[in-house]
């Protein structure tokens, strides 16, 4: 299961404060990647091998946003990392496979974040409440990991990196609608209706803040641009089950006069 370290299972991100989760919060969920083709090749145990292993991810990443991925090798990251290229190699097979692990790092700690921020299912009260102070959290999210932004668009380009895309995206939408039934449902919503909803939300959200980076200085507006963009997808889909019910509800009392 995946959590959010030093934060305990029962707590979730609010509006920037960590709060209390209620009795009836969405139980964690597995890391949809844990049987990825990723990138580790070795993993460590022992610190002095742990070290070597973030050396050569620090480098990795310093070197792919400074000279671009395309330009960086095996041989480049070793002398970054101050360390032999047998030794870089004794953990991973080639270049793509430290990006992977890179890759695989930064979607471990989203997903605990996705998981956390969806622990409260919506209500009619506070459906919009909840989805707002998602969009926030994973706006915030992706500017804090903003270093990351050249490796993941390399991954993604590739074709072990699509299916990880792929698996990541799926994943999200089947936590939405964990998320988001109980109230749709109420609300008159098939399964089928739901999916097609949530994944228009995670579709919307990706596109707010996931393919390009975010930085500082537009966060407030890509924050609201994005929640306003996710609650008129919700009200829509309710205002039309809405009028669907209400021609259902008209066609039944003229049936019985």
């Amino acid at each position: 299961m995946c959590q959010s370290i030093g934060m305990p299972a029962k707590t979730r991100l609010a509006k920037g404060k960590i709060v209390s989760a209620p009795n009836d919060a969405l139980t964690t969920v597995p890391f949809p990647l844990t049987t990825w083709a990723g990138g580790r090749r070795r993993s460590p145990s022992q610190a002095r091998s742990l070290r070597t292993r973030g050396l050569i991810l620090a480098a990795a990443k310093e070197l792919a946003n400074s000279k671009g991925v395309g330009s960086v090798t095996m041989q480049m990251v070793a002398a970054k990392a101050k360390i032999a290229a047998g030794t870089a190699y004794q953990f991973f097979d080639d270049r793509d496979a430290i990006f992977f692990d890179l890759y695989e790092s930064w979607a471990g700690a989203w997903w605990s974040s996705v998981v956390l921020s969806t622990s409260r299912p919506w209500t009619a009260a506070t459906w919009a409440e909840e989805l707002d102070a998602v969009v926030e959290t994973g706006c915030k999210f992706h500017l804090k990991h903003k270093e990351m932004w050249e490796v993941i668009r390399y991954v993604e380009s590739t074709k072990v990196g699509r299916e990880a895309m792929r698996l990541l995206f799926e994943a999200n939408v089947d936590r939405v609608i964990q998320w988001a039934s109980p109230y749709l449902k109420t609300a008159g919503m098939s399964p089928t209706d739901i999916r097609s909803l949530c994944a228009s939300i995670v579709r919307t959200s990706r596109g707010h803040h996931m393919y390009w980076p975010i930085d500082a200085a537009s966060l407030r507006e890509i924050i609201r641009g994005s929640q306003e963009a996710q609650r008129a997808i919700v009200e829509a889909k309710l205002r039309s089950v809405g009028k669907k019910s209400s021609v259902s509800s008209t066609l039944l009392r003229s049936k019985s006069v």
